[in-house]
């Protein structure tokens, strides 16, 4: 699942810069340095980022960029692109990239990174902090005006190397533009890793926090909505109690993505409006253009794709500025975030996975399809788990939307107060704040000696995530429990592995008995950290299908009695 979601992003880094430089300084050596742009407090939030891959054609894509409505760009030049040998400066390719963007109107955040081959070494820089120093001073100072906000690294493996890094950036860089912000980041949304960067020396030294959320965003294929509207939350409790002075930073997300394939159309359009709902400051998809990923706006032909054309009639629908007014639930179960945008109101709404509804809107609006920009006129919309977006909505929603903005997101209920929540498989399955991690959870479960059980062995394992109502980031000692059974002579069993204060963790080994009976298996958890670092809490794992031959009939997270 991890490889399928997160596609090796990481190569983002700019480790093709110096080719870049190289093979593209003629075109740019000519370009004065621009003129600083006119407004750097830009607060549109879409944006767009690219490979490492892509980056050289930077004036083929970024045009098409902004005609989508795209205002910020995350691209830029790595430290060995601008300083290829020791004391020696070239901007020609980055002059160039600042011009092309000021000339389409699209504002460029960028990275500090990389270890040219002259330091000897890769990774961190964190080894010679004077020449990092000296790095970030001159590419900030060269920028200033034109590029103020810069991301330290991409997706860093390494807490304290990394602040050290981070330190070192933020206060170069402060002497030589007052106005820069500098943003801490991370792999996916790894709350823990976060928490460790700031502890380790962090702390008061950004200016925004970029997360690359891939996993929870992929995680809406088994109706996790309610985790994503999770993520700021979760950041800014974990900022409160770490470093309460930063606790309202703003928090973008450079890079997110999804297959934009014919059966998921539309996840660009959940990407954007519940990202905007939320209140991410930007988000940027990644990536403008190639098929490396297969998760681009333009593919390697610079044809646009289904999510080229969301993104284009999402932006003229909801124009520079949308203003969030809060969500519904239509018909009680359906997803809506209702926007006041560039003509008036705006509702993006849609089903369940695996599910279709027709919702009676109560009064003639217009219906748009964001994939093919085609609008329709009805009183009633059908809807399925790719989203539509209503034009003109009807008071009445629009209030509801108001009354709910500030309200629990649901998720199946409200089980913020619960002691208990449970999954039981069935008729079709019972997900009581405890959901298991599928894309059709409405299917029948079998019979298995006497109870509705799901099988295991199909795949190496199970994973749930928790309402996040009820369990975020909070250490909380809870109990695990689950109902399991196992043919007679078969060998299985599973690791329960849980997102824990130090990361992922494992309990041993756990033999399911094979003695064809229903058997209850517990486990005490004291140092849990539920974060969605993956898109999941929990999984019985058992590394092969050979192990995973058993049943489960239910699994169940309570509170310890004493909280």
């Amino acid at each position: 699942m991890v490889g399928k979601i997160r596609g090796f992003l990481a190569s983002f880094i700019f480790v093709l810069a110096g080719v870049l430089a190289a093979t593209t300084a003629a075109h740019g050596a000519a370009v004065a340095k621009p003129k600083p742009y006119a407004d750097i407090s830009n607060t549109d939030p879409f944006g767009a980022g690219t490979s490492a891959q892509a980056t050289h054609m930077y004036r083929y894509w970024l045009p098409k960029m902004a005609q989508a409505g795209v205002r910020w760009e995350r691209m830029g030049v790595s430290w060995g692109g601008v300083e290829p040998a020791k004391g020696k400066w070239t901007w020609s390719v980055l002059n160039s990239m600042i011009h092309t963007a000021e000339t389409h109107h699209v504002f460029i955040s960028s990275l500090l990174i990389g270890n040219p081959h002259w330091t000897g070494t890769t990774g961190l820089p964190s080894h010679d902090l004077a020449a990092w120093k000296n790095y970030v001073s001159h590419i900030v100072a060269h920028c200033a005006g034109m590029i103020d906000h810069w991301e330290v690294w991409n997706e860093p493996n390494s807490s304290r190397a990394y602040a050290k890094i981070v330190v070192a950036a933020y206060d170069a860089a402060y002497k030589v533009n007052p106005r820069v912000q500098i943003g801490l980041t991370v792999h996916s949304v790894d709350i823990v890793r976060l928490q460790d960067v700031i502890q380790d020396g962090a702390k008061n030294h950004f200016d925004y926090i970029a997360v690359h959320p891939y996993e929870v965003f992929g995680s809406l294929q088994w109706g996790q909505e309610s985790v994503f509207m999770h993520i700021i939350p979760r950041i800014r409790k974990m900022l409160a109690h770490y470093d309460p002075a930063k606790v309202n930073v703003p928090i973008w997300i450079t890079e997110i993505g999804m297959n934009p394939s014919p059966a998921r159309p539309g996840n660009l359009v959940k990407a954007y409006t519940m990202g905007i709902a939320e209140g991410f400051a930007h988000i940027e998809w990644f990536e403008a253009m190639g098929e490396a990923y297969n998760m681009s706006l333009l593919d390697n032909a610079g044809r646009p794709t289904h999510s080229y054309n969301a993104l284009r009639n999402l932006t003229r629908v909801m124009g520079n500025h949308p203003r969030y007014l809060g969500w519904v639930l239509l018909n009680g179960r359906d997803y809506g975030f209702v926007f006041h945008g560039a003509a008036g109101t705006v509702l993006a709404t849609w089903s369940e996975p695996g599910t279709t509804d027709h919702v009676n809107l109560g009064a003639s609006v217009k219906i748009m399809n964001p994939i093919s920009g085609v609008v329709t006129k009805s009183n009633h919309v059908h809807l399925t788990s790719v989203p539509v977006l209503i034009l003109g909505v009807p008071a009445e929603i629009v209030d509801q939307a108001h009354a709910d903005r500030h309200k629990p997101f649901p998720w199946g209920g409200n089980f913020a107060h619960a002691r208990e929540i449970s999954w039981t498989a069935g008729n079709p399955d019972s997900a009581q704040g405890l959901h298991w991690c599928r894309e059709k959870p409405g299917t029948v479960a079998p019979v298995f000696h006497g109870r509705r059980a799901e099988f295991v062995g199909t795949s190496p394992g199970m994973s749930f995530t928790v309402d996040p109502n009820f369990l975020s980031f909070t250490p909380t000692p809870i109990t695990i429990s689950a109902q399991v059974c196992v043919k007679r002579g078969v060998n299985a069993g599973f690791n329960l592995r849980y997102e824990s204060t130090t990361g992922w963790k494992s309990i041993g080994w756990n033999s399911v008995p094979s003695d064809g009976k229903w058997h209850t298996l517990k486990w005490k958890i004291t140092k849990d950290e539920f974060v969605n670092d993956w898109g999941h809490n929990f999984s019985f794992w058992s590394d092969s299908t050979a192990n995973s031959q058993y049943y489960i009939h239910s699994v169940t997270v309570a509170k310890d009695a004493a909280r």
